[in-house]
């Protein structure tokens, strides 16, 4: 006696219906593996253009013409004669990790890539960090104030509600005292300070200076001049910093 096999039409339903659901699991999968292929790519190419785009914007200058000569004291850059990395905001575009020189004595900001020494646009630059200080330029025409008689690159050594500014302004001094040995070269530099209070700007030259430009609060900044000991002749810079802080939580406070 033969067995008959039934097919219960639950089983028959089973079987259309589970390919069904296996092709749309596998196409899913697919499409959703396209999907990350096409992002990866996407981020990628966009990365790498954000690269060329800047790396491009950072050409835009001429070739840096380094001195014809020696310097028998000194150099023309900013802490070191050594490339170091940096950053720059040009012609409004931010880079990063970029190789950078600042030459003080003809003002001017060095880009490196494998091969060249590029003489940035100066106003191009917006700011630029190098060596662990910040850079921020200032036309003249748009600072509105005689402080500033030029435009050009200042150190921000403190940034607050006031800021305080440095420019180390360097230049070549030629010795020929002795014509045997021809024309001998050094750098000189000498120091600038600047206080910015209320979008003016104002120069620091001494320690009435100072006192003028925080004048509504004289009383308590010269107390904690001579609390905390700050010789502003000899050590103008860090006196100058801790003062504009006071000046600014003094300024909260009130």
């Amino acid at each position: 006696m033969k067995l008959k096999l039934i097919k219960s039409p639950a089983v028959s339903l089973i079987g259309l219906v589970l390919p069904l659901f296996i092709n749309q699991a596998f196409a899913q999968s697919i499409e959703n593996d396209s999907i990350f292929y096409a992002k990866a790519i996407s981020n990628t190419i966009a990365k790498y253009n954000n690269v060329i785009s800047y790396q491009s914007r950072l050409y835009n200058g001429k070739q840096y013409a380094s001195y014809p000569f020696t310097f028998k004291e000194g150099h023309p850059f900013f802490e070191s004669i050594e490339m170091s990395k940096g950053s720059i905001v040009y012609d409004n575009q931010f880079c990063l990790d970029v190789l950078l020189q600042f030459d003080e004595v003809s003002e001017v900001v060095i880009f490196k890539d494998q091969t060249h020494f590029t003489q940035l646009l100066s106003d191009k630059i917006s700011e630029f960090t190098l060596l662990g200080s910040k850079f921020i330029r200032i036309e003249k025409d748009s600072s509105n104030s005689i402080a500033i008689k030029k435009s050009g690159f200042f150190n921000v050594i403190y940034e607050g509600s006031t800021l305080v500014l440095k420019q180390e302004i360097k230049y070549i001094k030629e010795d020929i005292s002795i014509a045997s040995d021809g024309i001998k070269r050094s750098i000189n530099s000498k120091e600038q300070y600047y206080v910015r209070k209320n979008n003016e700007y104002f120069i620091v030259d001494s320690k009435k200076d100072m006192l003028n430009i925080f004048k509504n609060h004289r009383n308590e900044i010269v107390d904690y001049k001579k609390t905390n000991k700050l010789n502003f002749r000899n050590d103008k810079q860090n006196s100058l910093v801790k003062i504009a802080q006071f000046y600014d939580k003094l300024s909260v406070i009130k």
